[in-house]
């Protein structure tokens, strides 16, 4: 009888044992598995989170372009002579121009949609793209809409990019009174262009490293002042006396961490400088100091130009030539960059400075900023849009080829210099004339 009960007892300890391990081996079997459902969960509210990210952002994408046809019509209807008309039909270029000019005025956001007549959205939106929810496509419900769109033409800078693809910019000065431009503020390499502490190091900008590829760029920049009746001609004349000015000038800045030649300031006699060809070195490059941190634009190089009088048509009025421009160029393999123009009074005096009456300019950019939904989620875009004055053909370039069209032109270098040793060029010879064969 006794070991009847030995037995049973051995078998039912042995029996708990197997309970136990079933039992963790469950346990931990569902907490894998709910982690796993978890994180599918996360996944895929983070892949609708990102798609109805996405579909705000085209549908604000979608009011900047409902804006670009908004300003060209706007500007279509200018061209043409018309005025403005509140009472005219919707559509026409009277009350085209009264919703644009009281739109901007006011910062509505319904700006573009009434000049385009959209209004058949409710609340002051305009519908992008409406799926309606059926038991098939329950899951994929989307409703995208513009719900706000401002513009503004008149700004307190320009604000471009340069890149290998696009090199050059022409940034006409449009204002409420020019005559009162006597400079410009001039910042390049923002934040978006990358960390400045990834290069900088120790504190220090040092843009002539050879182990440095992520540097802010060498600029120039070129200020023309002229009539609308110019030849090119004029835009090379340069009198030489700061009383008497210029028509162009060319600055090539050159951005540097400090020392005693950086500046941040370029008077009108360094400008007019720039041109001169008289084998001094004024028209050498303008060292200009950047610095660690970005300013209140976020850009960390900039200095003030002081424009000079101009030459062209002085008969007493030296500083109102009908129209000036300038050109702002990227050198041959620099890295991309940001660039911001303000217009000046003088030094201290700049439209992007916290002044009482900015000079602003005028119908030379449209900054539109558009918020756009998905459902319950939006997104916000801000970008400015060129506009061009078809009355005035800015030149960007000099010399036009086509078909068989042959170009001669002599080159001068420093022919002899190659046997400068021990970098002395004092008896280097800089104007030989290059003559094939060479």
């Amino acid at each position: 009888m006794s070991n009847f009960i030995k037995k049973q007892t051995i078998a039912t300890r042995q029996g708990a044992a197997s309970i136990y391990v079933v039992v963790f081996t469950t346990l931990v079997l569902s907490i894998i598995t709910l982690s796993f459902v978890r994180i599918m969960i996360s996944e895929a509210e983070q892949t609708s989170n990102y798609d109805l990210s996405q579909s705000a952002y085209d549908s604000a994408l979608a009011g900047i372009e409902d804006a670009k046809v908004a300003i060209l019509k706007y500007h279509q209807c200018l061209s043409n002579g018309e005025t403005s008309n509140s009472a005219a039909p919707v559509g026409s270029c009277g009350n085209i121009i009264y919703q644009m000019e009281s739109g901007i005025a006011s910062g509505s956001c319904d700006v573009v949609r009434n000049v385009l007549g959209r209004l058949e959205g409710d609340g002051g939106e305009v519908m992008v793209q409406e799926t309606t929810s059926t038991a098939e496509n329950a899951a994929t419900v989307l409703d995208q809409a513009y719900t706000c769109v401002t513009i503004a033409e008149e700004l307190d800078d320009y604000r471009a990019y340069l890149s290998s693809d696009n090199r050059t910019r022409l940034i006409p000065v449009r204002t409420a009174d020019s005559s009162q431009v006597r400079g410009i503020y001039f910042r390049w390499y923002s934040d978006n262009n990358g960390d400045p502490n990834n290069y900088m190091g120790s504190g220090k900008f040092s843009p002539n490293s050879s182990t440095n590829s992520f540097k802010p760029p060498v600029v120039a920049v070129d200020i023309y002042q002229t009539d609308r009746n110019y030849n090119l001609g004029e835009l090379s004349v340069n009198h030489g006396n700061p009383n008497n000015g210029t028509d162009h000038a060319q600055l090539v800045l050159y951005p540097v961490s400090g020392g005693s030649d950086a500046t941040n300031s370029i008077d009108s006699a360094r400008v007019l400088g720039s041109s001169d060809k008289n084998g001094d070195d004024s028209n050498t490059a303008i060292k200009v100091r950047c610095q660690n941190t970005a300013d209140e634009l976020g850009f960390y190089c900039g200095t003030y130009i002081e424009i000079p009088p101009t030459y062209q048509g002085n008969t007493g009025s030296l500083r109102n030539p009908d129209t000036f421009f300038f050109r702002v160029a990227l050198l041959y393999g620099q890295p991309n960059t940001d660039f911001s123009i303000s217009l000046c009074r003088n030094a201290t005096d700049c439209s992007a400075s916290a002044t009482a009456d900015p000079l602003r300019f005028s119908a030379v950019q449209a900054r539109v900023d558009s918020t756009g939904r998905a459902n319950d989620l939006y997104r916000r875009v801000e970008t400015r849009i060129e506009l061009v004055d078809t009355g005035f053909p800015y030149p960007e370039f000099v010399i036009q080829l086509t078909g068989t069209d042959d170009l001669e032109k002599s080159f001068w270098v420093a022919r002899n210099c190659w046997s400068a040793e021990d970098g002395n060029t004092e008896t280097c010879n800089n104007n030989d004339e290059v003559v094939a064969p060479f």
